[in-house]
């Protein structure tokens, strides 16, 4: 049932009927309420403007996806400290979520933070990783960091050459990036399932140990009192 429930959120979400894969999605995290399905059900909210319901929601949750969607709710409601933590906990660059997609999110918050210098930074790291991350390319322009905008520029050139030996190491890191993704992906979904089955052999002991006490609490039945007297 929840692997069917997430196949037909996935569609509605594919098709844009948002009220129906939120309706969906709400069922699914209140018969299966796991990290995964909570972050589907936010992914819902956030597609529907529903921003504050979406913060809410990921708030507490640790996966990389959850926390890069929590940032971008908090930046959309202005609580920049709060989506600059949700991106590196700690100030811990190296657990910045999305790759560079998660760089420009560090650098739109540093910006609107008024730190010039921490933006372009974050900004040209992100370019570093992802040359056509065109966004990153036009803040640091409209920032006035013309010389770094101009180096990246020359960057995306030489990535734009496929014969070029950055664009092929560009292309393995970015099948690289996508493996990785696919194998957290499928190590969230295989933990989903487990829990929900370690669930279920729980509340199968319970029902038997509920049973067993019921009938200790009841005593011998009918059938036993009257084997003496069939005995004698």
């Amino acid at each position: 049932m929840e692997e069917y429930l997430v196949q037909r959120v996935q569609e509605s979400l594919d098709l844009y009927l948002l009220s129906n894969a939120t309706f969906l999605a709400e069922r699914l995290v209140c018969d299966f309420p796991t990290e995964v399905n909570m972050f589907l059900l936010a992914t819902c909210y956030h597609r529907s403007n529903e921003t504050y319901r979406t913060y809410q929601l990921l708030k507490g949750l640790k996966s990389p996806h959850a926390r890069y969607l929590l940032a971008l709710s908090c930046l959309q409601l202005g609580k920049l400290s709060e989506a600059e933590e949700a991106l590196a906990p700690g100030k811990n660059l190296e657990l910045v979520p999305n790759g560079a997609a998660g760089f420009h999110l560090l650098g739109r918050i540093a910006r609107l933070s008024n730190r010039a210098a921490a933006a372009a930074k974050h900004y040209s790291r992100a370019l570093r990783l992802d040359p056509c991350l065109w966004a990153s390319f036009e803040e640091l322009c409209a920032m006035g960091f013309a010389q770094e905008a101009a180096e990246h520029a020359e960057n995306l050139r030489r990535f734009s050459d496929p014969s070029s030996a950055e664009a092929q190491e560009a292309g393995a890191a970015a099948a690289e990036v996508a493996s990785e993704r696919e194998a957290s992906a499928a190590a969230e979904r295989e933990a989903s399932v487990a829990a929900e089955r370690e669930a279920s052999a729980a509340a199968e002991r319970e029902a038997s140990a509920a049973v067993a006490l019921q009938r200790s609490r009841a005593g011998p039945g009918p059938e036993a009192s009257r084997q003496p007297a069939a005995a004698a």
